[in-house]
């Protein structure tokens, strides 16, 4: 007779084979390798009601989940050599993917059990009564939910889910290797499992090898029954790895009947919006597999839907759909939606898209836009960061060339800025939309590193591209200027203003111009002015129209922009000489 599974109760709970407790008495907090992170943390008793992570009925769903892993893995989930090693890994890190060590798993129980053990409570099943649901789905055969979220807060004890969680576990729970086996099958890993499961460990830290030995399993193995589960990953390796022509063609061979066929149709359809957002919709190539699989039910359909809406730019939309689905791929478009939303939250988004890394597939897509989020709330350091693994996972990625590039350079390394686009540039066609971009930003870093005449050359280059670059003209101007072409510097900055007349430093930089090169002081006042309606208390503008009119005679005005400029900067480094001049012009009110 096979093994069987006995309850006994939720408190003292005994492993017979080895007599080791699986609850210990005088415990607060419950048996380490069975508690869940929030127990770990000591967080309050079921302070979640009040909007705060705390003990509630997901504590009794994670126990379960351990319960499920051990059943499942002939292991536990969490083990150390200490009680603190033992939390320390219930808060850290996720245990071994079961179907590492049970190849003959079927995916939706390690679905299932993975989310029982999600770091975070709100992404477990709400209680137990919404597990026992899916497991009756499991016993009838059917895909489990993956995750309903549950409004209600119903504290059914994890013995709501006993008679399922029995009648299921007495079959699924032999561990690898015993005599429970179905007859005829293998109690050992076969040679195509082994090279599976060793590309499963390798999927974050060399992708191009987990392919490869995927590739190996499945010259194997072609009918193993896991060979549809090891074509959709192989497929998300290539991917992640940005060789998306393999990627299709490798879930294009996943077969209509399998179970995974769903997920490869709507894999498909992301692969395509990935590489085409920002800048280019999904008009043609991807569409057709995420309508096609939004016209289905389940979790894949609700994804393809969310992509849709992000592709026409529906945030809301997008956002309602994606709210309370589980999983990286959802992770990875609410990143999205949240980073390119112009009213979108960018710590969101960051946030999004570590989670959806925390999958174990190295993603140089969600490296990149991570990155770009994190750019835009300040953090140059580790947006820098994000571009440089990006570049490590998908060498030569145009994104990550770009944006590392622009953000080496407005964070004072122009010459690493310029390597990255002088590699990039090398592999852009001049139809590209990114190629005047990145003509302009490489113009603009020879001008930091002191070259004028290269930056002048280069923008030039970049108008030819794009002649209504507004701000290649300005800067054009700006660098003729100071190589003493006042002629060409006024032509170009003229330019600037009749393509975008909005562009207070450029005005103020014409009025600079007008004032100490062609002595066209009211002109200068005129620009100065205009660049203070545009941007009110304009540092350089303020300066410099009091320098212009004191230049004219005409103190008041002068000793006006002077009070302004010291009322709003009065710590700048120019103060002093501001306090001067002021002091000149009221001497000579007051003497007239």
């Amino acid at each position: 007779m096979g093994p069987r599974a006995f309850l006994a109760d939720f408190g003292l709970a005994w492993r017979v084979a080895t007599g080791s407790r699986l609850t210990s008495t005088g415990v607060a907090l419950g048996t380490p390798s069975y508690m869940s992170p929030e127990q770990a943390r000591g967080d309050p008793l079921d302070s979640a009601r009040d909007g705060v992570s705390g003990v509630g009925p997901a504590a009794d769903v994670w126990g379960i989940g351990c319960v499920l892993y051990e059943l499942l893995a002939g292991r536990r989930a969490f083990e150390g050599e200490t009680t603190a090693a033992v939390v320390g890994r219930v808060l850290l890190y996720d245990p071994p993917r079961l179907r590492t060590v049970r190849g003959d798993l079927p995916k939706p129980v390690e679905r299932l059990v993975r989310q029982c053990l999600a770091k975070r409570s709100r992404d477990r099943y709400p209680d137990a009564g919404v597990l026992r649901d899916d497991l009756d789905r499991l016993l009838r055969g059917e895909r489990p939910r993956a995750r309903v979220p549950g409004t209600g807060r119903r504290r059914l004890l994890a013995g709501l889910a006993v008679a399922a969680l029995a009648a299921w576990a007495a079959w699924l729970a032999r561990p690898v290797g015993t005599a429970s086996a179905p007859e005829g099958a293998s109690s050992r890993r076969s040679a195509a499992e082994s090279l599976a499961a060793k590309a499963r460990g390798l999927r974050s830290s060399d992708p191009p090898e987990a392919a490869a030995l995927l590739e190996r399993a499945l010259a194997e193995e072609p009918g193993h029954p896991a060979a549809a589960a090891w074509r959709l990953e192989r497929g998300l390796l290539f991917w992640a790895l940005g060789r998306g022509p393999e990627a299709r063609e490798e879930w294009g061979r996943v077969p209509e009947a399998a179970p995974e066929r769903s997920r490869a149709r709507l894999y498909r359809g992301l692969e395509a919006f990935c590489s085409l957002a920002p800048g280019g919709l999904l008009a043609h190539r991807g569409r057709p597999d995420l309508e096609e699989a939004a016209a289905a039910t389940g979790l894949e359909a609700n994804l393809a839907r969310a992509a849709i809406a992000a592709d026409d730019r529906n945030w809301a939309e997008a956002r309602a759909g994606l709210s309370d689905l589980p999983g990286w791929e959802a992770a990875l478009l609410r990143g999205y939606v949240e980073g390119e939303d112009p009213s979108g939250d960018r710590a969101a988004a960051v946030a999004e898209y570590g989670r959806a890394l925390e999958e174990g597939i190295p993603f140089a897509w969600v490296h990149n836009n991570r990155g770009a989020a994190r750019y835009r709330l300040g953090d140059v350091s580790r947006a820098l960061g994000d571009f440089t693994e990006a570049l490590r996972i998908q060498p030569g990625f145009p994104a990550a060339l770009f944006n590392r590039g622009v953000d080496s350079i407005l964070a004072g390394d122009p010459t690493g800025g310029l390597r990255d686009l002088d590699e990039l540039l090398g592999s852009l066609s001049e139809r590209d939309p990114r190629y005047a971009r990145a003509l302009f930003e490489r113009a603009r870093a020879r001008s930091q590193l002191g070259d004028l005449r290269g930056a002048v050359t280069g923008y030039t280059e970049a108008l030819r591209a794009r002649p209504d670059h507004a701000l290649a003209l300005a800067n054009r101007g700006q660098a003729r200027m100071e190589l003493g072409d006042e002629p060409g510097a006024l032509e170009d900055l003229d330019a600037a203003l009749r393509v975008d007349p909005g562009l207070p430093d450029t005005r103020v930089l014409r009025g600079v111009l007008r004032s100490k090169r062609l002595r066209d002081h009211s002109g200068a006042i005129s620009d100065f002015l205009e660049a203070l309606r545009l941007r009110p208390g304009h540092l350089e503008a303020l300066r410099n129209l009091g320098i212009a009119r004191q230049n004219l005679g005409e103190w008041s005005g002068a000793a006006e922009a002077y009070r302004e400029f010291l009322r709003l900067h009065p710590g700048h480094s120019t103060a002093g000489a501001i306090r001067r001049w002021l002091a000149d012009c009221e001497g000579r009110l007051g003497g007239g």
